[in-house]
């Protein structure tokens, strides 16, 4: 069950006309992340990758695929579900405050060689 701030943020974040977009967006798939699948590898900035081990909606072979392709990523699997950054809050902000704070500079240096 999802903490009442939780619901409410999801609530408030499909109001009006955003969830006929967000369908669309995921409608669009499998047209789309083929062609992205594609692009990856020539993505140079680092990313940071975040999924929870136990998502049913967007399980974390998604992410792992990401990570696979993406030259300049971390991946981070945390003991969560869909909201991770509500079901693992600590643990996300801190891999969010730790890349922020200059975690991305390792994957930035790996640039300049290249």
């Amino acid at each position: 069950m999802l903490p009442d701030s939780v619901r409410e943020d999801y609530l408030t974040g499909c109001q009006g006309n955003r969830f006929a977009g967000s369908l669309r967006y995921v409608r669009a798939y499998p047209v789309e992340l083929p062609l992205l699948a594609g692009l990856l590898p020539q993505i140079r900035t680092p990313v940071q990758i975040i999924a929870g081990a136990h998502d049913k909606v967007v399980p974390p072979a998604n992410a792992e695929f990401l990570h696979q392709r993406l030259p300049h990523s971390k991946l981070d699997i945390v003991d969560a579900g869909h909201f991770t950054w509500e079901d693992a809050a600590a643990e996300y902000a801190a891999l969010i405050t730790s890349w922020w704070g200059g975690g991305y500079k390792a994957k930035s240096r790996t640039l300049a060689s290249h």
